[in-house]
């Protein structure tokens, strides 16, 4: 875990993309992002999505659900 200038803490996903919990006009995200410029100038791009509190319990619900999705298409992707 990371901190960037605004005292927010993120994870790199890669050398592009990062995910960044934060408090946006009172309300709370957690943004996974792509990023461009240097290294030490990163910069956020458009390419992105906040997901609420509520969207975010739901994706961390389904995990194993969306791993057994990953490995139905690793599996035909063998074919």
């Amino acid at each position: 875990v990371q901190t960037n200038n605004f005292g927010e803490q993120y994870i790199e996903l890669g050398p592009k993309r990062r995910v960044t919990a934060r408090k946006y006009e009172g309300s709370f995200f957690l943004d996974i992002r792509e990023f461009f410029g240097d290294e030490g100038a990163k910069k956020p791009g458009r390419k992105g999505i906040a997901l609420s509190p509520e969207q975010w319990e739901v994706l961390r619900n389904n995990i194993d659900n969306i791993d057994a999705m990953f490995a139905k298409v690793k599996g035909s992707a063998k074919e």
